[in-house]
């Protein structure tokens, strides 16, 4: 058939594929194999091709696979009539080969192409040859997750629903106002974006609160003239149907119109209008408010960028001891501001620093490494910078670097990010005086010792480990003078000092080590609590857990164990998988583990079999997560968990 046939052919039958097989000839002509070789195998193409896509059944018959689909069909050519022709030109198999890939990667790479193409050109050829159903199912693959995603998402809508009313806060937010309509549009997007039924509760609960401030505000006006409560009412109304566009444009409309009006005015319209991006979870846009109102509530413009960092600190510390990551991620905003604010080399070092902590932060407790990775490439840049700067400088500089490196290095299998950290640690612990500056002297050590414990743990003997503890100690002699002053930082201490301790008594055998470890995290507990430092608190009672479940594993009973358990559970009430996926995934694998210890010594199978679930889904989550150390870390212990089940499974003899 000759190659205008085959298109018209291919067009009334399958017009993606035409379009696409014209496509990929189009790109195959940019083989460098000009003038008539080229020509020839084009020819050759268009003769062969209508017998090699005659039969259908070949694609079921290799899985849909691109690569083997060409190979089948290549085959089948020198199989035919016109093996002659096709073999007689050295560029006509090439040629085809190149067009016959692109073509068939276009098609097979495209969940809905595929289904869109099937009922013309395989179901009936599937059905004929006898091919397993079950191929199709790749087919629908695309269609199933969106399916899936979607029923998750509405059973959490339901769930939340549900919860709100029975809080007695959607009655609250009805009478003042909010409509029912309004409510639910607020639980569809935090549905949506959280997984953790928890932590969406907790994001929720706070936007109808937010939305019942503003009925209240716009119910009793504002004591600053008509109309600013005009205004009050107007976006009220449109906020209590859901409408915060449209509550936030009338906003912006009455504040350009407020220019030459009261500053109270207009601060009462931007702490309204910051309220709306929030319920909306516009971190920009809440921070693109909050620069408006501190730019008028500073009228000298020096004293911008001060004011802007003091605003950026409030957001970093609600997000960090509260746990809400959206408050994070306005301050990262309102960091990114004051870069832009930044009048001098000095501000913009400062500046920057705290938009690489930010991030930092964020991607300490997400999944994946993107905030990480762009943190990292903050701190690089700074490295660049503050070369010629005072020692001081460089050395805060390469402790965030180091930082960031170590978070990174703890989601690794290899040791490179672990060892760039130490290196900037050490220049930064030179560059320091442990005389005229012993907190920042104290806290470099501190994570120095945390980065060498984190290294300890993959190699065999203890060297790290002791050099970790060491390390630690050294810090809190210089932390212990100053508690009553930086009580949280020498929990810190207190808490990094027995993680050292943990490692290294999990390598010998008595538990000297592991009884001190216990007696640091109690210590570190001491300062931090559930209610100022959740996060902390979270941290220390899941490293308390792992000490005591270690020591239950080399001792007869459960009473260790039972205690690991329930540390363990104390954690993961604060780390949620949307705040902390790591973290709470680390601490479900460890919890499973001593759960399985305890169904072990009590022949119990429910309790085995839960623990097994926990294990796998914890290692899933944090390969996902990209935190391959600590998921390899459980997985080497799953197949003793199925052999537990199995056994205790058996009926006694």
């Amino acid at each position: 058939m000759a190659k205008r046939s085959l298109l018209r052919c291919a067009t009334r039958v399958l017009p993606p594929l035409a379009r696409d097989m014209a496509l990929a000839a189009a790109q195959a002509e940019r083989m460098t194999h000009p003038g008539p070789a080229l020509e020839d195998a084009k020819a050759i193409f268009w003769q062969v091709a209508p017998e090699a896509f005659a039969d259908a059944s070949i694609f079921a018959a290799v899985a849909l696979d691109a690569a083997a689909v060409t190979e089948a069909m290549v085959r089948a050519i020198k199989a035919s009539e016109q093996k002659k022709d096709f073999e007689a030109h050295p560029l006509a198999e090439p040629y085809f080969r190149e067009v016959t890939r692109l073509t068939l990667g276009r098609m097979l790479a495209d969940a809905d192409y595929i289904a869109s193409i099937t009922p013309v050109l395989w179901r009936e050829s599937l059905r004929r040859q006898g091919v397993a159903l079950n191929l199709l199912t790749r087919i629908d693959e695309a269609t199933r997750r969106t399916e899936t995603r979607i029923e998750a998402v509405e059973a959490r809508y339901a769930e939340l629903t549900s919860r709100l009313e029975a809080s007695g806060a959607a009655n609250a937010a009805l009478e003042s106002g909010v409509s029912r309509e309004a409510l639910l549009r607020l639980v569809r997007p935090i549905a949506a974006d959280i997984d953790d039924i928890p932590q969406a509760m907790i994001e929720l609960t706070r936007a109808v609160d937010i939305a019942r401030k503003v009925q209240e505000e716009g119910r009793h006006g504002s004591n600053l003239g008509d109309f600013v409560d005009e205004v009050l009412r107007r976006s009220a109304a449109l906020s209590a149907r859901g409408r915060h566009e449209a509550a936030i444009s009338e906003l912006d409309d009455a504040l350009e119109r407020e220019e030459a009006e009261s500053m109270a005015r207009k601060l009462r319209l931007l702490s309204r209008s910051i309220d709306e991006h929030l319920l909306l979870r516009d971190a920009a846009g809440a921070a693109r408010q909050i620069v408006r109102r501190v730019t008028l509530e500073t009228p000298i413009p020096r004293q911008v960028f001060s004011a802007l960092r003091r605003e950026r600190e409030v957001w970093y510390g609600l997000g960090r001891d509260k746990g809400a990551r959206l408050d994070i991620e306005v301050a990262a905003a309102l960091a990114r501001a004051c870069v832009e604010h930044a009048l001098s080399p000095g501000e913009q070092l400062i500046a920057l620093n705290d938009l690489g902590g930010s991030l930092a932060t964020l991607g300490e407790r997400e999944s994946g490494a993107v905030h990480l990775e762009e943190a990292l490439g903050v701190f690089r840049a700074l490295e660049a910078q503050t070369k010629t700067l005072p020692p001081a400088e460089q050395a805060r500089t390469q402790h965030n670097l180091g930082i960031v490196l170590a978070l990174l290095g703890t989601r690794e299998t290899s040791t490179a990010r672990l060892k760039d950290a130490l290196s900037a640690f050490c220049l930064a612990l030179k560059m320091i005086s442990r005389m005229r500056a012993p907190r920042e002297w104290a806290r470099t050590l501190g994570t120095f010792g945390n980065v060498l414990r984190t290294w300890g743990e993959r190699e065999v003997g203890t060297q790290r480990l002791k050099k970790a503890v060491q390390s630690h100690r050294m810090a809190l002699v210089l932390r212990a003078r100053e508690r009553n002053q930086m009580p949280l930082d020498w929990a810190m201490t207190q808490n990094n000092l027995g993680n050292a301790l943990a490692s290294l008594g999990k390598r010998e055998p008595g538990n000297e080590h592991l009884e001190k470890a216990v007696l640091a995290y109690r210590s570190a507990l001491e300062e931090w609590t559930q209610d100022s430092t959740p996060h902390e608190w979270a941290l220390a009672r899941k490293n308390l857990g792992s000490a005591l479940a270690t020591i239950g594993t080399r001792e007869p009973g459960t009473a260790h164990l039972d205690e690991a358990v329930s540390a363990y559970e104390d954690a993961l009430k604060v780390w949620t998988w949307n705040e902390a996926p790591l973290h709470r995934a680390n601490a479900l694998g460890d919890q499973g583990l001593a759960k399985l210890k305890i169904a072990e010594r009590n022949d119990d199978v429910e309790l085995a079999r839960e623990a097994l679930f926990q294990m796998q889904e914890a290692a899933r989550a944090l390969r996902a997560g990209g935190h391959l150390q600590w998921a390899l870390d459980i997985e080497s212990n799953i197949p003793s968990p199925q052999t537990i089940v199995e056994s205790l499974s058996r009926p006694p003899a």
